[in-house]
């Protein structure tokens, strides 16, 4: 999956610092469909479990300069850290602007995945904060209509419309919030995640225990 690709690997050991924390117990977290070790991994959309599974870039002083939630597969995720390092070279010719650049950067990030200004500046409504934060087919893998980079356009279908509505609300959240401190994060992601409860998932179980977990979890067992 993500880490498999030697790309990804790659670029992670040679320009970044990886850590990770453990969201068990944690109440602003989903869940999480059980798989065994021996499971071929499934298929999954991008975004799938955004409350789970949280990307978050931070300065070496902890502040936070880009953040994407939800499962990237592994062009998904060399393409974020691209432009993470883009971000952060910028931070450090600029620093007295840094908070200017993130907004910027992030701007013109949005504008270059097809987003235009009137989406990006438009206030978040009801529609929007449903689209981003629903569940959909495509976090099981399962396609509907054409895919461009997992983003998809304004005149794709209602699924292809979360995938964009949860891109924009990843870098709404860091324009909004330009070098968070990453305590401040970890004490309240609910911003960015949403307080409901969801569960991520991949369709490469067995599909019998597969079908009655879903069934469970959709009945809040």
């Amino acid at each position: 999956m993500s880490f498999s690709k030697e790309s990804v690997r790659e670029t992670l050991k040679d320009d970044f610092v990886c850590t990770h924390s453990s969201i068990e117990g944690d109440r602003s977290a989903g869940h999480s469909l059980k798989h065994r070790p021996q499971d071929t991994p499934g298929l999954c959309g991008r975004g799938a479990g955004r409350q789970n599974v949280q990307t978050v870039f931070l300065t070496p002083n902890n502040e936070i300069f880009h953040v994407v939630t939800g499962f990237l597969d592994g062009d998904d995720l060399l393409e974020e850290t691209r432009f993470a390092k883009r971000v952060f070279r910028e931070l450090g010719r600029r620093p007295k602007q840094a908070a200017a650049m993130v907004v910027a950067l992030h701007t013109q990030r949005l504008r270059d995945l097809g987003f235009d200004m009137k989406e990006i500046q438009a206030p978040e409504n009801m529609m929007s904060e449903m689209l981003a934060t629903s569940f959909s087919p495509e976090d099981l893998g399962m396609q509907f209509g054409r895919k461009t980079s997992g983003i998809g356009s304004k005149n794709d279908n209602m699924f292809q419309q979360m995938n964009r509505q949860r891109i924009l609300k990843d870098h709404r959240f860091v324009m909004n919030n330009p070098l968070l401190e990453g305590a401040a994060f970890d004490a309240a992601p609910q911003e960015l995640v949403g307080r409901h409860s969801s569960f991520f998932g991949s369709a490469g179980g067995p599909q019998t225990e597969f079908i009655q977990q879903m069934n469970q979890r959709m009945q809040g067992r």
